[in-house]
């Protein structure tokens, strides 16, 4: 798992949990089995708390200092690595960020929410036209079939995520208005 991504799980589990001890992150990254899903591991946990005190992103509670909070820098950044994990499509096409993401994605505005997935899908929509063009380009006749299939799949798995994040935008992210009488 990327570095980005346990920053991203261990940050919002503080931000979740504060003030946290270590042991605390851990059983709230596991109860929603960032140990499988992830991949996740105690030592990247804690490795990465002692990171984001380097950094002040979190500090010792003042009352208890065994206990982590996160700091306003600390907000900002997870704030930030929140937006970017929505809104950027990774060229891997990995959604393990964006599922970290919309785990903590209630901590910011719904309409930041909504504008970051928005631009996602714009992204998905050019790649989804990008592979359609390769898979034209190499015709029926390609040299290594595995090739276009393979092309395939990644375009069936970028459909399914456009087809997910519509779903997401239509009936949770969508603001209603009020009915009047």
């Amino acid at each position: 798992m990327a570095a980005r991504t346990t920053r991203l799980a261990v940050l919002g589990a503080v931000r979740r949990r504060e003030p946290a001890t270590g042991y605390d992150v851990q059983s709230y990254l596991f109860g929603m089995a960032a140990d499988r899903w992830l991949a996740l591991r105690s030592g990247s946990i804690y490795a990465m708390l002692q990171s984001l005190r380097r950094e002040s992103l979190i500090e010792a509670d003042p009352r208890d200092p065994a206990r982590h909070v996160v700091t306003a820098a600390g907000h900002k950044e997870h704030d930030r690595l929140l937006v970017s994990a929505l809104r950027v499509l990774p060229e891997t096409g990995d959604t393990a960020e964006l599922r970290v993401a919309l785990h903590f994605a209630d901590l910011l505005p719904a309409d930041t929410v909504r504008r970051a997935l928005t631009d996602r899908l714009a992204a998905i929509e050019g790649a989804l036209t990008d592979i359609t063009a390769r898979i034209e380009a190499a015709g029926p006749a390609a040299s290594h079939a595995y090739v276009t299939h393979r092309a395939g799949l990644e375009y069936a798995l970028l459909r399914a995520q456009s087809e997910w994040l519509r779903n997401l935008l239509d009936q949770v992210l969508t603001p209603r208005r009020s009915r009047s009488r």
